[in-house]
């Protein structure tokens, strides 16, 4: 039984594996993708990303990126499966 001063702590292994992809489309625009995945006995998480970038001028960049977030065992307060998308402006220095 749990106590107010003592969290419930659990311990467990994960496997961690990534990847990253990035293809040149021009010589103004990029394509970008990520993958990670986080392998456990009790939750897998993976997530993956895509952006592409394009340059304006020689100072700024626009980016846009959408994430994809999927995890098997996610607490009760989320979804399985999330989403997010970026509009960026990117600055070079």
């Amino acid at each position: 039984m749990d106590t107010p001063d003592e969290p419930n702590v659990e311990h467990e292994v994960v496997f961690r594996a990534a990847a990253d992809f990035t293809q040149d489309l021009s010589d103004s625009a990029k394509f970008a993708q990520s993958v990670k995945a986080l392998l456990g006995a009790k939750n897998t998480t993976i997530e993956a990303t895509s952006s592409l970038t394009a340059r304006i001028n020689a100072l700024f960049s626009a980016r846009v990126a959408v994430t994809l977030r999927h995890e098997t065992d996610p607490p009760d307060d989320r979804k399985q499966t999330d989403t997010l998308s970026r509009a960026t402006l990117v600055y070079t220095f």
